[in-house]
Parts: structure tokens; sequence; C-alpha cells
């Protein structure tokens, strides 16, 4: 539950990460996440569980931000498109990149260098930098 609230953060800060082309391995994802097992048919979809259209792309974004953080080499092996996207996005905003980035390559990204890096996340304004990395820790963040 935290590290689908802690994809809902990345995924607002990032500026909302667009589903547009990548529907299918999102929805895949999010129903194999909520089952917890892979299926090709009769998904769960957000719309199953109440949300409306327009929530939709926003809970799908999360779900893959989620297994991003949780498990990057299962994201770059079912969603690469997904990965590649998730990349654009967090990777290349100037705030959000200064507190995580998602490796390509080596199955491994980090969060202020493994650590809580006060050099950049101090530049965030403080409400902010609070809410993502209690967000992302799933602990409170020291003021």
């Amino acid at each position: 539950m935290v590290a689908h609230e802690a994809g809902h953060v990345v995924d607002q800060i990032a500026g909302q990460i667009p589903a547009e082309g990548l529907v299918r391995p999102l929805e895949r994802n999010y129903s194999a996440l909520f089952e917890g097992r892979m299926r090709d048919r009769h998904l769960t979809r957000p719309r199953n569980l109440g949300y409306s259209a327009e929530e939709a792309p926003r809970e799908l974004s999360a779900e893959a931000v989620r297994a991003y953080l949780t498990d990057l080499n299962y994201v770059k092996s079912t969603m690469p498109g997904v990965a590649a996207r998730i990349r654009e996005y967090v990777n290349s905003h100037p705030e959000l990149s200064r507190i995580i980035q998602f490796n390509a390559l080596l199955g491994a990204g980090y969060f202020g260098g493994g650590q809580t890096s006060e050099a950049g996340a101090s530049e965030l304004p403080d409400q902010r930098r609070r809410a993502l990395l209690d967000a992302l820790t799933g602990r409170p963040a020291t003021p």
C-alpha cells in the first residue's frame, strides 16, 4: 500500500507519466500485482475496482512506478516500454531526478545515492520533499 502511494507521489511530481501507447502492458501489470499472477485475459483493471476512466491512467502509472521501485528487473523484463517511459519522466525531472534515478542497464536505481541525499532533496520545497521521502521510504523524513 505504501509503495503504491509512493508511486502516486512520483507520478504526480513527474507531471503524470502518460499511459498512451502502453495501456495493455500497464493493465497486465496492474492485474498481476493485484491478483498475484500474470494473465493475458480477464484482467483486473482499475475500473473493476471502482475507479473512473479519468482516474484509471493514474492508478496504472502508480502501480508501474510501485513495481519499478520494488523490483525494477521485473518491470524492465516484462514491460520495457513502460520502464523507458518511467525513466524518461523521472530521470529528466529537474527536482525528482535529484532524489531518485532509475537505471536502464544494471537493474538498480538509487534513492539519493542509496541514502537520503539532503543536498539534492533540500532543494525541493520542504513540504514536498518530506512527503516524497515519507512515501518512498515508508517512514517519516527528518525535517
